[in-house]
């Protein structure tokens, strides 16, 4: 359960990474 939480972040992270720091607070 929790390492399922984990993984969304690391990929949300991630993403965001590549997208810009303009999503950083969405």
């Amino acid at each position: 359960m929790f390492t399922k939480f984990y993984r969304k972040i690391c990929s949300f992270m991630e993403t965001r990474k590549r997208r810009g720091s303009r999503y950083m607070i969405a």
